[in-house]
Protein backbone atom coordinates (compact mmCIF):
# COMPACT_ATOMS: atom_id res chain seq x y z
CA UNK A 1 0.00 0.00 0.00
CA UNK A 2 0.85 3.49 -0.58
CA UNK A 3 0.40 6.03 2.33
CA UNK A 4 -0.48 9.79 1.87
CA UNK A 5 2.33 11.74 3.03
CA UNK A 6 -0.91 14.04 4.25
CA UNK A 7 -3.72 12.48 6.07
CA UNK A 8 -1.96 8.80 6.18
CA UNK A 9 -4.62 6.86 4.21
CA UNK A 10 -3.42 3.54 2.83
CA UNK A 11 -3.97 3.78 -1.05
CA UNK A 12 -3.53 1.55 -3.98
CA UNK A 13 -0.01 0.94 -5.20
CA UNK A 14 -0.18 2.68 -8.45
CA UNK A 15 -2.24 5.65 -7.47
CA UNK A 16 -1.12 9.32 -8.20
CA UNK A 17 -3.56 11.07 -5.97
CA UNK A 18 -4.91 10.36 -2.58
CA UNK A 19 -8.48 8.54 -2.85
CA UNK A 20 -8.89 10.48 0.77
CA UNK A 21 -7.61 13.87 0.43
CA UNK A 22 -6.20 14.55 -3.26
CA UNK A 23 -2.79 14.91 -2.04
CA UNK A 24 -0.03 13.91 -5.15
CA UNK A 25 1.40 10.63 -4.72
CA UNK A 26 3.35 11.04 -7.50
CA UNK A 27 6.31 11.57 -5.15
CA UNK A 28 8.65 8.97 -3.75
CA UNK A 29 7.04 5.46 -3.07
CA UNK A 30 5.96 5.79 0.39
CA UNK A 31 5.51 2.15 2.36
CA UNK A 32 2.66 1.38 4.96
CA UNK A 33 6.08 -0.56 6.81
CA UNK A 34 7.71 2.58 7.54
CA UNK A 35 8.85 2.90 11.17
CA UNK A 36 9.77 5.06 13.56
CA UNK A 37 11.86 7.85 11.96
CA UNK A 38 10.10 7.62 9.02
CA UNK A 39 6.71 7.67 10.39
CA UNK A 40 7.31 10.57 11.82
CA UNK A 41 8.51 12.43 8.69
CA UNK A 42 5.14 11.39 7.14
CA UNK A 43 3.16 12.51 10.46
CA UNK A 44 5.53 16.08 11.86
CA UNK A 45 3.60 19.09 9.48
CA UNK A 46 5.54 22.15 8.62
CA UNK A 47 4.01 23.51 12.13
CA UNK A 48 7.47 22.06 13.60
CA UNK A 49 9.59 24.21 12.08
CA UNK A 50 10.79 27.66 12.55
CA UNK A 51 8.89 29.36 10.26
CA UNK A 52 9.65 33.21 11.03
CA UNK A 53 12.40 34.51 9.57
CA UNK A 54 11.80 35.90 6.69
CA UNK A 55 12.93 38.98 5.08
CA UNK A 56 10.16 41.26 2.93
CA UNK A 57 10.25 43.91 0.21
CA UNK A 58 8.07 45.22 -2.32
CA UNK A 59 8.10 44.23 -5.99
CA UNK A 60 9.78 48.25 -6.22
CA UNK A 61 12.53 47.88 -4.14
CA UNK A 62 15.93 47.99 -5.48
CA UNK A 63 17.87 44.78 -6.36
CA UNK A 64 20.69 46.25 -3.80
CA UNK A 65 18.08 46.61 -1.01
CA UNK A 66 17.54 42.93 -1.85
CA UNK A 67 21.21 41.89 -1.59
CA UNK A 68 22.37 44.64 1.46
CA UNK A 69 19.21 42.60 3.77
CA UNK A 70 20.49 39.57 2.53
CA UNK A 71 23.62 40.24 3.79
CA UNK A 72 22.71 41.87 7.14
CA UNK A 73 20.28 38.97 8.08
CA UNK A 74 22.94 36.42 7.00
CA UNK A 75 19.85 34.82 4.55
CA UNK A 76 19.78 33.45 1.46
CA UNK A 77 16.56 35.05 0.24
CA UNK A 78 13.93 37.97 0.16
CA UNK A 79 9.89 36.94 -0.66
CA UNK A 80 8.74 39.99 -2.91
CA UNK A 81 5.17 41.29 -2.09
CA UNK A 82 2.60 43.45 -4.27
CA UNK A 83 0.93 45.31 -1.63
CA UNK A 84 -0.43 42.09 0.75
CA UNK A 85 -0.12 39.58 -2.31
CA UNK A 86 3.43 37.41 -2.54
CA UNK A 87 4.53 37.95 -6.16
CA UNK A 88 7.82 36.48 -5.71
CA UNK A 89 11.45 35.47 -4.30
CA UNK A 90 14.61 36.43 -4.69
CA UNK A 91 17.35 33.89 -3.90
CA UNK A 92 21.05 33.98 -3.98
CA UNK A 93 20.43 32.10 -7.13
CA UNK A 94 18.30 34.84 -9.09
CA UNK A 95 21.03 37.05 -8.08
CA UNK A 96 24.15 35.20 -9.84
CA UNK A 97 21.97 33.47 -12.93
CA UNK A 98 19.91 36.57 -13.49
CA UNK A 99 22.09 40.10 -13.07
CA UNK A 100 25.24 41.11 -14.52
CA UNK A 101 26.66 43.26 -12.24
CA UNK A 102 29.10 44.83 -14.55
CA UNK A 103 26.23 46.01 -16.70
CA UNK A 104 23.19 46.88 -14.09
CA UNK A 105 22.98 49.52 -11.80
CA UNK A 106 21.75 47.25 -8.64
CA UNK A 107 20.24 50.42 -7.24
CA UNK A 108 18.23 51.20 -10.19
CA UNK A 109 16.89 47.81 -10.99
CA UNK A 110 13.60 46.45 -9.23
CA UNK A 111 13.00 43.50 -7.26
CA UNK A 112 9.86 42.88 -9.51
CA UNK A 113 12.12 42.63 -13.07
CA UNK A 114 14.53 39.54 -11.37
CA UNK A 115 12.68 37.93 -8.97
CA UNK A 116 11.05 34.46 -9.47
CA UNK A 117 7.27 35.44 -9.84
CA UNK A 118 4.13 33.23 -8.24
CA UNK A 119 6.91 30.83 -6.55
CA UNK A 120 5.74 27.24 -5.73
CA UNK A 121 4.31 27.50 -1.97
CA UNK A 122 3.96 25.02 0.91
CA UNK A 123 0.93 24.92 3.87
CA UNK A 124 1.92 24.83 6.91
CA UNK A 125 -0.07 21.71 6.98
CA UNK A 126 1.72 19.64 4.74
CA UNK A 127 4.27 17.09 6.21
CA UNK A 128 8.13 17.17 6.46
CA UNK A 129 8.19 14.56 4.20
CA UNK A 130 6.07 16.23 1.64
CA UNK A 131 8.15 19.21 1.65
CA UNK A 132 11.38 17.64 1.52
CA UNK A 133 9.76 15.85 -1.55
CA UNK A 134 9.03 18.89 -3.30
CA UNK A 135 12.02 20.87 -2.59
CA UNK A 136 14.13 18.18 -4.05
CA UNK A 137 11.41 17.94 -7.12
CA UNK A 138 12.11 21.46 -7.73
CA UNK A 139 15.15 22.16 -6.45
CA UNK A 140 14.27 24.18 -4.02
CA UNK A 141 16.47 25.68 -1.45
CA UNK A 142 13.44 28.04 -0.43
CA UNK A 143 9.81 27.71 -0.14
CA UNK A 144 7.46 29.89 1.20
CA UNK A 145 4.81 28.77 3.49
CA UNK A 146 0.77 30.06 3.88
CA UNK A 147 0.16 29.56 7.35
CA UNK A 148 -3.73 28.79 8.41
CA UNK A 149 -4.08 32.57 9.25
CA UNK A 150 -3.40 33.81 5.88
CA UNK A 151 0.54 34.50 6.43
CA UNK A 152 3.31 34.23 5.09
CA UNK A 153 6.62 31.89 6.48
CA UNK A 154 9.70 30.70 5.03
CA UNK A 155 11.09 27.31 5.34
CA UNK A 156 14.85 26.83 3.74
CA UNK A 157 16.16 23.40 2.81
CA UNK A 158 18.96 23.66 5.83
CA UNK A 159 15.40 23.74 8.16
CA UNK A 160 14.56 20.56 7.22
CA UNK A 161 18.03 19.28 7.78
CA UNK A 162 18.58 20.70 11.33
CA UNK A 163 14.81 18.86 12.09
CA UNK A 164 15.94 15.68 10.71
CA UNK A 165 19.53 15.90 12.56
CA UNK A 166 18.12 16.64 15.82
CA UNK A 167 15.40 13.55 15.33
CA UNK A 168 18.06 11.16 14.65
CA UNK A 169 20.43 12.45 17.21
Amino acid sequence: MVICPSCSTDNIPGSETCEECGQDLSGPDIRSDCAGFDRQLLADTLQVLPLDHLAALGVEASVADAVRSMKDLGIGCILVFDSHRLAGIFTERDLVKKIKPELEDLEQLKLRDVMTPDPAILHEEDTIAYALNRMSVGGFRHVPVLRANNSVGLISIRDVLHYIATQIS
